[in-house]
Protein backbone atom coordinates (compact mmCIF):
# COMPACT_ATOMS: atom_id res chain seq x y z
CA UNK A 1 0.00 0.00 0.00
CA UNK A 2 1.54 3.62 -0.83
CA UNK A 3 0.96 6.82 1.39
CA UNK A 4 -1.08 7.87 -1.78
CA UNK A 5 -4.12 5.47 -0.82
CA UNK A 6 -6.18 4.78 2.62
CA UNK A 7 -6.71 1.20 3.82
CA UNK A 8 -10.07 -0.38 3.45
CA UNK A 9 -11.60 -2.96 5.75
CA UNK A 10 -12.43 -5.98 4.19
CA UNK A 11 -15.62 -6.45 7.14
CA UNK A 12 -17.20 -2.87 7.15
CA UNK A 13 -15.88 -1.22 3.86
CA UNK A 14 -14.87 2.17 6.14
CA UNK A 15 -11.53 4.23 4.93
CA UNK A 16 -8.26 4.50 7.08
CA UNK A 17 -5.14 6.32 7.13
CA UNK A 18 -3.06 2.89 8.23
CA UNK A 19 -3.57 -0.40 7.74
CA UNK A 20 -5.70 -2.89 10.18
CA UNK A 21 -6.47 0.45 12.29
CA UNK A 22 -8.51 -0.28 15.25
CA UNK A 23 -12.11 0.53 14.52
CA UNK A 24 -15.89 -0.80 15.03
CA UNK A 25 -17.62 -2.49 12.40
CA UNK A 26 -20.34 -1.05 13.75
CA UNK A 27 -21.07 1.59 11.10
CA UNK A 28 -24.75 3.52 10.21
CA UNK A 29 -26.02 6.33 8.76
CA UNK A 30 -26.32 9.84 9.46
CA UNK A 31 -30.07 9.76 9.84
CA UNK A 32 -29.79 7.51 12.89
CA UNK A 33 -28.26 9.66 14.84
CA UNK A 34 -31.08 12.43 14.49
CA UNK A 35 -34.07 10.34 14.68
CA UNK A 36 -36.73 12.43 15.63
CA UNK A 37 -34.71 15.30 16.86
CA UNK A 38 -35.22 17.96 14.01
CA UNK A 39 -33.16 21.09 15.73
CA UNK A 40 -30.33 19.11 15.70
CA UNK A 41 -30.25 17.78 12.45
CA UNK A 42 -30.48 21.35 11.32
CA UNK A 43 -27.36 22.30 13.38
CA UNK A 44 -25.80 19.29 11.98
CA UNK A 45 -26.56 20.69 8.29
CA UNK A 46 -25.58 24.23 9.12
CA UNK A 47 -21.91 22.86 10.76
CA UNK A 48 -21.77 20.72 7.07
CA UNK A 49 -22.30 24.10 4.76
CA UNK A 50 -19.78 25.91 6.62
CA UNK A 51 -17.05 23.55 6.52
CA UNK A 52 -17.68 22.02 3.39
CA UNK A 53 -15.07 24.82 1.89
CA UNK A 54 -11.99 23.39 3.75
CA UNK A 55 -11.49 20.89 1.44
CA UNK A 56 -12.08 17.30 0.61
CA UNK A 57 -13.63 15.16 3.22
CA UNK A 58 -15.90 12.76 4.24
CA UNK A 59 -18.48 12.03 7.24
CA UNK A 60 -18.44 8.99 8.81
CA UNK A 61 -20.96 7.59 10.86
CA UNK A 62 -20.78 5.10 13.29
CA UNK A 63 -22.97 3.86 16.34
CA UNK A 64 -21.20 6.78 18.53
CA UNK A 65 -20.12 9.77 16.86
CA UNK A 66 -20.70 11.09 13.27
CA UNK A 67 -16.71 11.22 12.30
CA UNK A 68 -15.28 14.07 10.22
CA UNK A 69 -12.33 12.96 8.10
CA UNK A 70 -9.73 14.79 6.02
CA UNK A 71 -7.39 11.50 5.24
CA UNK A 72 -7.37 11.33 9.03
CA UNK A 73 -10.29 12.43 11.82
CA UNK A 74 -10.18 16.09 12.34
CA UNK A 75 -13.59 15.74 13.54
CA UNK A 76 -16.43 14.31 15.70
CA UNK A 77 -19.98 15.64 16.27
CA UNK A 78 -21.95 13.63 19.14
CA UNK A 79 -26.03 14.92 19.50
CA UNK A 80 -27.30 16.35 22.41
CA UNK A 81 -30.38 17.06 23.96
CA UNK A 82 -29.93 20.89 23.23
CA UNK A 83 -27.55 20.70 20.10
CA UNK A 84 -24.30 19.24 19.54
CA UNK A 85 -21.23 18.72 20.40
CA UNK A 86 -18.15 18.80 18.76
CA UNK A 87 -14.89 17.58 18.90
CA UNK A 88 -11.59 17.99 17.47
CA UNK A 89 -7.72 18.14 17.62
CA UNK A 90 -5.25 20.40 17.22
CA UNK A 91 -1.83 21.16 18.29
CA UNK A 92 -2.12 23.33 21.37
CA UNK A 93 -4.19 23.73 23.97
CA UNK A 94 -7.13 26.91 23.78
CA UNK A 95 -8.10 28.79 26.42
CA UNK A 96 -11.93 29.51 25.93
CA UNK A 97 -15.01 29.72 27.89
CA UNK A 98 -16.35 28.10 24.80
CA UNK A 99 -14.51 24.67 25.35
CA UNK A 100 -16.04 22.59 27.55
CA UNK A 101 -14.11 19.80 27.24
CA UNK A 102 -9.91 19.44 26.37
CA UNK A 103 -7.83 16.71 27.28
CA UNK A 104 -4.00 16.02 26.26
CA UNK A 105 -3.72 13.15 23.78
CA UNK A 106 0.04 13.20 23.79
CA UNK A 107 2.81 14.42 21.88
CA UNK A 108 1.64 17.95 21.07
CA UNK A 109 -1.81 17.34 20.12
CA UNK A 110 -5.20 17.98 22.00
CA UNK A 111 -8.82 17.24 21.94
CA UNK A 112 -11.01 20.21 22.24
CA UNK A 113 -15.11 19.62 22.38
CA UNK A 114 -17.66 22.93 22.00
CA UNK A 115 -21.42 22.50 22.21
CA UNK A 116 -23.08 24.07 19.93
CA UNK A 117 -26.75 25.10 20.94
CA UNK A 118 -27.64 27.27 17.58
CA UNK A 119 -26.48 28.34 14.54
CA UNK A 120 -24.82 31.37 15.90
CA UNK A 121 -22.32 28.85 17.46
CA UNK A 122 -21.02 28.59 13.67
CA UNK A 123 -19.37 32.16 14.11
CA UNK A 124 -15.75 32.41 12.49
CA UNK A 125 -13.64 31.39 16.34
CA UNK A 126 -15.01 28.20 15.70
CA UNK A 127 -14.70 28.04 11.87
CA UNK A 128 -10.89 28.86 12.50
CA UNK A 129 -10.39 26.06 14.70
CA UNK A 130 -11.84 23.36 12.59
CA UNK A 131 -9.98 24.67 9.49
CA UNK A 132 -6.53 24.05 11.51
CA UNK A 133 -7.90 20.88 12.77
CA UNK A 134 -8.63 19.58 9.05
CA UNK A 135 -4.93 21.32 8.23
CA UNK A 136 -3.90 19.62 10.74
CA UNK A 137 -5.38 16.25 9.20
CA UNK A 138 -5.33 16.93 5.82
CA UNK A 139 -1.61 18.44 5.41
CA UNK A 140 0.11 14.39 6.25
CA UNK A 141 -0.62 12.97 2.91
CA UNK A 142 -3.44 13.67 0.00
CA UNK A 143 -4.42 10.58 -1.08
CA UNK A 144 -8.21 10.17 -2.67
CA UNK A 145 -10.81 9.91 0.28
CA UNK A 146 -12.39 7.41 -1.98
CA UNK A 147 -9.67 5.03 -2.65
Amino acid sequence: MSRDTLWRCPVCGRLFFKPDQQHSHLSCNVEVHFKGKPEQIALFDALIARIEDLGPMRVDAVKTSINLIARRHFGGVRVLRGGLRLGFVLLRKLDSPRIVRSQWLGGDKYGHSVKIATSADLDIELLNWLREAYDLAAKLAKPSLDS
